[in-house]
């Protein structure tokens, strides 16, 4: 059974900002300019007003399958039974797209430790990274909830080392501006100055930072994933609300932090950026391993209910 930690340590590493900051910064800042980092707030505002309603339908359901019980208890089975399998579909779907994002950093790692020059875009390298991905993060879903918990609180670490731990290294390093540069846009809603080649029309606020803000809000998605494991979970009536609200608080400080560091650094530390892509590809992979982690859970219940089976023993409040 899984603690508090661990649930929220799955959480986490599904949400995973340093994936999404790595993945998006460029469309922030490229779009909103240094100013962006502070709309980070704006989702994590938002999501959490959802998290607080997930976590008191999860403290009344609190048995695996996270939205489709949600749906099914609170409005009616036939509606539970098409978010079910649309949740399902999608996490499905969500598995074998993220994976292919994964492969431009493996076959990097390659060629800097094999010296391999595989294509990146070649639709055969996808299709092979992307097939052993899904069979790692097969074999490691079917090995239990000790397993996953230790992965997912290897994740939490990857996560503070890839966003805080980057992040503090920038700041011994210097900067090149001061505090003021971070509420500066840098002329970005204009053409002539956006480093994208984007036009505004000279218009931020109703224009660059309704683009911007969507480099946070991919990242703010996921926390609902500690609903998914509330009969692996101890207390999970009250452990996983918790677990979502953490997920997500921590979530937006790191997300705020990183880019912050990001924004203007004195000069890249000495750091082996290889090491960087292995953090990345780690945290990628498990939060790929938590997605895939999910539609058979999702499924699991669907079968579960058609049999007429109750919950697991010890799952509750």
């Amino acid at each position: 059974m899984l603690g508090l930690f661990a649930n929220f340590a799955v959480a986490l590493t599904y949400l995973s900002p340093m994936v999404g900051i790595y993945s998006l910064f460029v469309l922030g800042v490229g779009t909103g300019g240094p100013a962006y980092v502070w709309l980070t707030w704006i989702p994590v505002v938002g999501m959490m007003f959802v998290a607080l309603v997930f976590g008191e339908l999860a403290s009344h359901y609190p048995v695996a399958g996270a939205l489709y019980q949600y749906s099914k208890f609170s409005v009616g089975a036939g509606y539970g039974w098409f978010v079910g399998w649309f949740y399902g579909i999608a996490l499905l779907v969500t598995v074998a797209s993220v994976d292919t994002g994964v492969v431009s950093y493996v076959v990097a790692l390659m060629h800097n430790w094999f010296g391999t020059n595989f294509n990146p875009a070649s639709h055969w390298t996808v299709l092979v990274i992307t097939l052993i991905l899904l069979a790692v993060q097969t074999m490691l879903n079917i090995t239990g909830a000790r397993v996953m918990g230790r992965v997912a609180q290897f994740g939490v670490f990857v996560e503070i080392v890839g966003t805080v731990g980057i992040a503090i290294i920038l700041a011994i390093k210097g900067f090149h501006h001061g505090l003021g540069f971070l509420f500066s846009t840098q002329g970005v809603q204009h053409v002539a100055s956006n480093p994208l080649k984007l036009d505004f029309h000279g218009n931020w606020l109703t224009g660059a930072a309704l683009i911007s803000v969507l480099a946070p809000v991919y990242i703010f998605y996921g926390f609902e994933s500690a609903g998914d494991i509330s009969e692996e979970t101890k207390g999970a009536g009250r452990t996983v609300p918790r677990s979502m609200r953490m997920a997500l608080t921590w979530g937006g400080v790191a997300s705020f932090i990183l880019p912050t560091g990001l924004s203007s650094p004195r000069g890249f530390f000495n750091l082996d950026w290889i090491t960087l892509m292995v953090m990345v590809v780690v945290a990628v992979v498990g939060a790929i391993y938590f997605f895939a982690a999910r539609p058979d859970r999702a499924l699991q219940q669907h079968t579960r209910d058609v049999a007429g089976r109750p919950p697991a023993e010890g799952s509750g409040r």
